[in-house]
């Protein structure tokens, strides 16, 4: 226990824990759920960008939708919408494409990576991630890569979730 009364590891790491514990419940629930009604049919583009994660990682456990169609999905969202928003600078689309079909080829290999399998996240450019262009939305560090992933990225990273950030 440290002087506030929190566990020496922290109040982060139990809180994570919880997190993953509640969405590995929701995402095994619900692909049972999706399991038992063979008669809906798959979710169309529009349907599959405002799913929560844990819908989009039934679907793809069970088969109903590949990862490669959910970050497709995405990637169609993001061009025709980010003109006006200008929530992404510039997209990896090669990097998520090929880690969607790494994820579908796992997947048909019968290896889960996780709760959250083949679910494409965003990771916000303030967030330092190894190797890709974090800038912070500030001009001044329009250039600065970093050699380091933030703690929420590596976590991220280690759920093996499909990350479509800002190219390098």
């Amino acid at each position: 226990m440290n002087p506030h009364g929190f566990p020496a590891k922290g109040l982060f790491a139990g809180t994570v824990r919880a997190i993953v514990i509640s969405t590995l419940i929701m995402v095994l629930g619900n692909a049972a759920i999706y399991a038992e009604d063979q008669h809906n049919p798959s979710p169309d583009r529009h349907e599959i960008v405002f799913m929560p994660a844990h819908e989009l990682a039934g679907l793809i456990l069970k088969r109903s939708l590949t990862s490669t169609e959910v970050v497709d999905a995405y990637l169609e969202q993001i061009r025709l919408y980010n003109p006006k928003l200008n929530a992404i600078v510039t997209l990896d689309e090669k990097g998520a494409r090929k880690r969607a079909k790494e994820a579908d080829e796992a997947l048909a290999k019968g290896m889960i990576w996780g709760p959250l399998h083949g679910v494409p996240v965003t990771i916000k450019d303030n967030y330092a991630t190894a190797g890709i262009r974090s800038t912070n939305s500030d001009p001044a560090h329009a250039d600065f890569i970093p050699d380091y992933d933030a703690t929420a990225v590596a976590r991220l990273k280690g759920f093996k979730v499909i990350t479509v950030y800002p190219d390098p």
